[in-house]
C-alpha cells in the first residue's frame, strides 16, 4: 500500500499542472496580449446631385479624397445610394447611374461599384460608402502589478504593447494586418532571375524572354574542403 505521505504529494502536484493549465495565454505570449486593433469600418460621404455626369464644384475635391482613401486603405465596393420615394423612381436611378459613370471615368471598375434606392419620403442627395480598414488608438504604460513580482515567469503588462503600437500606425493599410493581399500574378521564376541577373552584372530580360529562358541553371556552390 501507497505511503499517505506519497499519495499527498503527487495530488499536489496535479493540482499544480492543472493550475498552470488554466493560466491566461495572454500572459506569456504577447501577440495575444496585445493584438491588432484594426477593424472594418465603412467610409461615407454624402454629396449633391450630379449634372449630366458631373459632381458639384463645392464636392469635386471632397469626392477626389473619398476616392484617394478608397484606393489607400478601402475595400470593394463604393455603394452609391439615392433616395426616393419609391425604389423604381426614374430620377433616383438616373442619378445613381451618373455617379457610377463618373466614378469609371476615375479608375473605378465597374464591377467594383454597387447602385442602390432608398425608399425615404425625406429627399436626400446621394451617399457614396465602401468597406475600410482602421486602427485605433492604443495607450502603453500602465502598470497592474511590479516587474519584481515573477513567481509565474509571466512577461511584464506592457511587454508588446509599444511594438503593436507602432506597426499598427506604420502599416499602410491596416486591411494587410487581418488578411493577406490579393495575389498579383506576378510570375516567381520572372523575379528570380531579374534579382539573380543584377547580382551578376548581366542585362535583365524583358517581360517576354523569361518564358523562352526558363532552363537556365541555377550554379553550384564549391566546398572549400573537409571530409564528410
Amino acid at each position: 500500500m501507497r505511503h499517505p505521505i506519497r499519495n499527498v504529494m503527487m495530488l499536489g502536484g496535479l493540482l499544480m499542472i492543472s493550475a498552470c493549465g488554466t493560466e491566461p495565454y495572454s500572459l506569456y505570449d504577447p501577440h495575444a496580449a496585445f493584438p491588432t486593433t484594426a477593424t472594418r469600418r465603412t467610409a461615407y460621404l454624402d454629396v449633391a446631385p450630379f449634372q449630366q455626369q458631373i459632381p458639384a464644384a463645392t464636392d469635386s475635391g471632397r469626392l477626389q479624397e473619398f476616392l484617394a482613401a478608397y484606393r489607400q486603405n478601402g475595400e470593394a465596393p463604393i455603394a452609391v445610394t439615392s433616395t426616393a420615394p419609391h425604389v423604381s423612381d426614374p430620377m433616383a436611378q438616373r442619378e445613381a447611374r451618373d455617379i457610377a459613370i463618373w466614378l469609371q471615368s476615375q479608375g473605378v471598375p465597374a464591377g467594383d461599384i454597387r447602385l442602390y434606392v432608398m425608399e425615404s419620403p425625406v429627399a436626400a442627395g446621394p451617399q457614396l460608402t465602401f468597406p475600410m480598414y482602421t486602427v485605433a488608438q492604443r495607450e502603453c504604460g500602465y502598470w497592474n502589478s511590479a516587474i519584481t513580482n515573477d513567481h509565474d515567469s509571466a512577461n511584464t503588462d506592457n511587454f508588446g504593447c509599444a511594438t503593436q503600437k507602432n506597426v499598427d500606425a506604420m502599416t499602410a493599410n491596416p486591411r494587410d494586418l487581418l488578411m493577406p493581399s490579393t495575389a498579383t500574378g506576378r510570375d516567381g521564376a520572372r523575379a528570380w532571375k531579374i534579382v539573380d541577373n543584377y547580382q551578376q552584372g548581366k542585362p535583365i530580360p524583358g517581360a517576354n524572354d523569361i518564358k523562352q529562358d526558363v532552363n537556365y541553371s541555377l550554379g553550384t556552390t564549391q566546398s572549400s574542403g573537409g571530409g564528410q
